[in-house]
């Protein structure tokens, strides 16, 4: 054999390993995941997080309870159901609730990998994308969020920017596209409306799209793809719906059920204008935002919302961490609004220049800022801390990196007089991006191995609960536990306030509260008189007061806005364990009563 088909062969050869060798990268992440997460995987007891809500509404529903109107959601059905379906398999089990959201979160980083690696080629660039949104997946039970962005996001661009093998398979992808709709509508119907719109938008824009898609259908055909994907999404949506809809007409829901999609909008839109008006008439307000958007029900009046809203960590604050804090909050919105100016620019010069690689890029990143933009609103405007902002920042995080991808490769087109629009974008990504997992990696309520901090002692409780905790924590907990199980049988209520279900869930004991959450923004304002007359009503063996700043403010401690409820609880109950902010008071009834059906 001759020498140039030795080379030949050889280089076909080291192609084919390198091929086999990326091709390994989304069973590296797998990989990666099982032992990322099982190193930390029963660590914390998350109190005040949604794994409680989500372990006791599932127990509630598989007693035959009717959803929204025996029990308050504030999500919707997919929220709950599979967790029910799990339990159902199982059994109730804390364990298998914790895996099931870092299996979610798994799927996110494959998705993030998946998204990086078809829009850029570029499989180490997608292999990092996999590990950042796996290192910091947003807090544990919350990963719904980040999971659905991600997955819209890769439909929207396997639809409408990236090319597909042929009209059969793309067709398949919008159908596949309104199916995935149809589940974030059923998981949140918030955030289901605010894909929509994306996915709307692109639609509208999709004739006049100028990509690799363009060169392969008329403008007429892609007209028509157009309509297509808009019929195949909305069938999409209905076939996933309609077996929901049957469901709910049989249990009796059905009108509240379908009722939810009228007020989200609403709701969305009230709570719009007020922000706006807020903007526009009071600027010098603009730190107190934080309210004027709720995943309950409104506030029950202004005043509430005065005295209530999240304070913003500022740039004085006492601490590093806390100013690093301000500046992971704040970059985004740097970013957002440069990469506005780039997709602006980069459509721009593409018309000149006729370079479609410009307005390839340009639609790409805008298209995923679009997505990742519908998880701002609840951390910018509603609650500006880690938890929240953890969540966005794991689309946020996928589109900077593509975008700086884009940047970088056409940074040679680019007039020198634009050449600092590129580098300061650039900058600014790459240091929110730094700062950000410097200070999430540091934080326990970004999802990340930081929870496993000085969590050395096992605790177990009911329902399969068993996880480390704190020294602290675990004294607590056992405490809580004891009292409760000393204090009351199985099957008789106990009650927690604020929040906290995951009391309930960990002892075995129901709760009567429609709404397992309440607070000073949520609240309605006769909630004192009716929380005593339930009391007096239900006769609740033990009631757990946690009284923390559950919205940052002292007037947002339990004890000081129910200060009425507080009170008679402390006069008609008896104190059993109280430490710091924790209260555990019992029925005076069960109070000398030995433990029975433990």
């Amino acid at each position: 054999m001759n020498s140039p088909a030795l080379t030949r062969c050889a280089q076909e050869h080291k192609y084919l390993k390198c091929t086999f060798f990326y091709n390994c990268f989304p069973l590296v992440l797998i990989i990666f995941a099982f032992f990322y997460y099982g190193s930390y995987y029963c660590c914390s007891l998350y109190p005040s997080g949604e794994g409680g809500v989500e372990g006791v509404t599932a127990l509630r529903l598989l007693s035959g309870k009717i959803p929204i109107i025996d029990i308050a959601l504030n999500y919707n059905l997919l929220w709950f159901y599979p967790i029910v379906w799990l339990f159902k398999m199982v059994g109730p089990s804390y364990t298998a609730l914790r895996i099931y959201f870092f299996t979610i979160s798994t799927i996110t980083g494959l998705l993030s990998f998946f998204i990086v690696k078809k829009t850029t080629h570029q499989s180490w660039l997608a292999l990092l994308a996999g590990i950042l949104a796996l290192l910091l997946p947003g807090q544990l039970f919350r990963n719904y969020m980040a999971f659905t962005v991600l997955l819209n996001m890769f439909l929207f661009l396997k639809i409408f920017l990236l090319p597909c093998r042929n009209l059969k398979t793309h067709l398949l992808w919008m159908a596949a596209t309104g199916g995935a709709l149809g589940v974030t509508f059923l998981i949140r119907i918030d955030l289901g409306f605010f894909l929509s719109l994306i996915f709307l938008g692109s639609v509208l824009m999709y004739p006049w799209i100028r990509n690799e898609q363009s060169k392969k259908f008329s403008f007429p055909k892609r007209c028509w793809l157009s309509l297509a994907a808009l019929s195949l999404g909305i069938t999409g949506f209905l076939l996933l719906h309609l077996p929901i809809y049957f469901h709910a007409e049989k249990k009796g829901f059905v009108i509240p059920f379908v009722t939810q999609y009228v007020q989200w909008p609403r709701m969305i839109v009230s709570q719009g204008t007020h922000l706006l008006k807020t903007i526009f008439e009071d600027p010098g307000s603009s730190h107190h935002l934080a309210a004027y958007v709720s995943t309950s029900s409104a506030p029950a009046n202004n005043a509430s919302i005065t005295q209530s809203n999240l304070l913003r960590p500022t740039l004085d604050s006492a601490t590093i961490r806390e100013r690093i804090t301000t500046l992971n909050i704040y970059l985004p919105i740097i970013c957002i609004g440069l990469l506005l100016l780039l997709t602006a620019l980069f459509l721009f010069l593409s018309r000149r220049k006729k370079e479609c690689n410009l307005s390839h890029g340009a639609w790409i990143f805008s298209l995923m800022l679009g997505c990742s933009l519908t998880l701002f609103p609840q951390y910018f405007f509603w609650r500006p801390d880690m938890i929240h902002l953890s969540e966005f920042m794991v689309p946020m995080t996928t589109t900077l990196l593509v975008a700086l991808y884009f940047v970088w490769m056409v940074k040679e087109k680019i007039a020198p007089l634009l050449q600092p629009l590129l580098l300061a974008f650039s900058i600014f990504a790459i240091l929110d991006l730094t700062l950000y997992f410097i200070n999430g990696c540091q934080s326990q309520s970004t999802g990340g191995i930081a929870i496993s901090q000085g969590r050395t002692k096992e605790f177990l409780g009911a329902n399969g609960v068993s996880v480390k905790l704190a020294p602290h924590e675990f004294e607590e907990a056992t405490a809580i536990s004891k009292s409760i199980l000393q204090h009351s049988q199985k099957g008789e209520y106990v009650i927690c306030f604020p929040y906290n279900p995951e009391i309930n869930f960990m002892t075995d004991r129901p709760s009567y509260r429609r709404d397992l959450y309440c607070d000073d923004m949520t609240a309605s304002s006769n909630f004192n008189e009716n929380a005593i007359a339930e009391i007096e009503h239900y006769q609740p063996a033990v009631i757990v007061i946690t009284d923390w700043p559950i919205n940052g403010t002292e007037h947002s401690r339990f004890s000081n806005w129910a200060n009425t409820t507080y009170r008679y609880i402390q006069s008609h109950y008896q104190a059993d364990y109280d430490h710091g902010i924790i209260h555990v008071f019992v029925n005076p009834k069960k109070a000398s009563t030995p433990p029975k059906n433990l």
